[in-house]
């Protein structure tokens, strides 16, 4: 390949050093470079189409997740929710998605990526449900806080923050708007609620097409955090989380795939 310029992405969970070390020895005369990012920057646009793959894998997810909120309840295991939730998926014409989904319940429940266990939900038990379904490998995540039988007193307080904080965070995804000032709106709402002690390290990332291990796609996470001076643009789309657990005022949590 003579003097060939070639760029790989080392960074990528599919290419081995191993891949990349035997390709350096087995081509001494090119001039290797640092490909990583260049994809991911490229895809955080989506086409029309892949709007509408994106679509149909939404769709697939309310009803995976309305599945998965009907079927739990006292003496239902964990196991069994997880079971109806891929049934549902296939039967729509979902495919395998990335990872998940998450069914977990009790001392498990602040363990994020946790999947199914063979746990029987109990009287009272809060259980996180987080899912999302693929079409073409195009996915959209959603996520819900449950309660078998009854919900806490108070609860609908931090609901009620939760959603409105959801609801601020979608309405500032604006073109124009950095992902920093998307943050700051959830975070405000939550401040202002007497809860400012209280940070995530997000509230969404970007999705889209992606293979297991994950439904983020790409080498990382491009995520809506304080710190990033990324801006939004028309085609994006994110899992926008609204997640208040341990905060003080009870626990909650909602999210929703947002374009």
């Amino acid at each position: 390949m003579g003097n060939a310029n070639i760029g790989i992405q080392k960074a990528s969970l599919c290419f081995p050093p191993t891949i990349s070390d035997s390709l350096e020895a087995n081509l001494p005369g090119v001039k290797w470079g640092d490909a990583n990012g260049i994809v991911e920057f490229f895809r955080m646009v989506k086409s029309p189409r892949e709007i509408e793959y994106i679509k149909r894998s939404a769709r697939i997810s309310d009803k995976m997740m309305q599945t998965a909120i009907e079927t739990a309840g006292e003496g239902v295991s964990e196991k069994e929710i997880a079971a109806c939730i891929h049934g549902v998926m296939i039967r729509e014409g979902g495919e395998p998605p990335g990872f998940g989904p998450f069914v977990r319940s009790a001392e498990r429940l602040p363990y994020e990526h946790e999947i199914w266990s063979d746990r029987i939900l109990q009287k009272g038990d809060q259980v996180i449900l987080e899912m999302a379904a693929s079409f073409k490998r195009y996915h959209s995540p959603m996520g819900r806080l449950i309660y078998v039988d009854n919900a806490p007193e108070g609860t609908s307080d931090v609901e009620n923050i939760c959603i409105d904080a959801q609801n601020e965070t979608i309405k500032s995804m604006q073109p124009g708007t950095t992902f920093a000032e998307v943050y700051n709106s959830w975070q405000d709402v939550v401040d202002r609620n007497g809860l400012s002690h209280y940070r995530r390290h997000h509230c969404g990332y970007a999705v889209g097409i992606a293979f297991h291990p994950s439904w983020t796609g790409g080498i990382g996470v491009v995520s809506l955090h304080d710190k990033s001076n990324m801006i939004i643009k028309p085609g994006m789309v994110f899992h926008q989380l609204s997640w208040l657990l341990g905060c003080g005022k009870g626990d909650y949590f909602v999210s929703d795939t947002v374009n």
